[in-house]
């Protein structure tokens, strides 16, 4: 079996609309998705709802609802 080098990339989208609402930058597929979202600093529009993966957990922004 080989092994592949993976990317990946955070993505917010909108649930209603399902429009992009963010895109992140591309980053290796090993690197924890908490800490791309701390370099990054995704922003979202105050008292937005956020449902997040398990990877996420941790990751906390202000006057968001954040839900799993």
């Amino acid at each position: 079996k080989r092994k592949t080098h993976t990317i990946k990339n955070n993505l917010v989208i909108g649930i209603e609309d399902r429009q992009i609402k963010y895109l992140g930058g591309t980053h290796e597929g090993k690197k924890h998705d908490k800490k791309i979202c701390d370099e990054e600093e995704i922003k979202c529009p105050k008292n937005s709802i956020c449902y997040r993966d398990n990877g996420f957990q941790g990751y906390e922004m202000e006057e968001i609802d954040i839900r799993e």
